[in-house]
């Protein structure tokens, strides 16, 4: 049972500042995320056609494309850091998801070389 006294006393101790810090970056982070939703979603459509090895192969560069897209995305949105009330916290956080998502993009890239060497 969780105690509401103990819960209410930790949100008051919460700096209202960190709050708005994280609510900026993530919302710079959820629209890179959209952002590679969207462009998944048409490649996706276009690979619908194909056979078996082909389409997993379109998809493989489908997911690239979008995690490329996703990176850039993510890059353009450390300038609009600059424009919240800590930028450096803001992209730390936003530098933190890039690696995250440059490693994906390394990944699907030799999967992909990987892929395409064997069909």
């Amino acid at each position: 049972m969780l105690n509401m006294d103990a819960h209410l006393a930790r949100i008051q101790e919460i700096d209202p500042m960190s709050i708005m810090i994280t609510i900026s970056a993530a919302s710079l982070i959820l629209s890179a995320v959209n952002l590679f939703k969207q462009h998944l979603t048409k490649g996706s459509r276009q690979c619908a056609d194909l056979a078996d090895k082909e389409r997993s192969l379109c998809m493989l560069r489908a997911k690239g494309l979008a995690k490329k897209v996703q990176a850039a995305a993510l890059k353009d949105s450390m300038n609009k850091c600059k424009k919240s009330k800590n930028p450096e916290q803001c992209k730390q956080k936003i530098q933190a998801k890039l690696k995250k998502v440059s490693s994906e993009v390394g990944y699907l890239n030799s999967r992909f070389a990987d892929a395409k060497k064997r069909v």
